[in-house]
């Protein structure tokens, strides 16, 4: 499915939502993180999956600044775990790939 969700967002909730290797590309991160969490079922997990900043990789993200973002916008019990680094895995320089899943706080 494609759809520009801030033009036109969807009109149903979701028990979760998986972004994976996408969210770098997004211009405002905490606009993203806003629609999320309003696309999300109470109680609904957000599964995030992408890369982490380093000097070759400016796009990626510090793992307790995306954490603290989360928790900014409403989501709860946020754990975050470096699944895989490797010295060629983004674009042929060290990177680390995460895992992160956040839950949407009760109300």
């Amino acid at each position: 499915m494609e759809q520009d969700l801030p033009k036109n967002p969807l009109e149903k909730e979701f028990d979760c939502l998986a972004v994976s290797r996408v969210l770098h590309h997004m211009p405002d991160l905490d606009a993203a993180l806003s629609l999320f969490h309003q696309h999300l079922k109470e109680d609904g997990k957000l599964i995030i999956a992408d890369f982490t900043k380093t000097e070759a990789n400016h796009h990626g993200f510090d793992l307790a600044e995306l954490e603290n973002k989360l928790i900014e916008h409403g989501f709860s019990s946020v754990n975050s775990q470096i699944l895989y680094s490797a010295e060629d895995l983004f674009q042929g320089n060290y990177s680390e790939f995460f895992l992160i899943v956040a839950q949407k706080a009760l109300a």
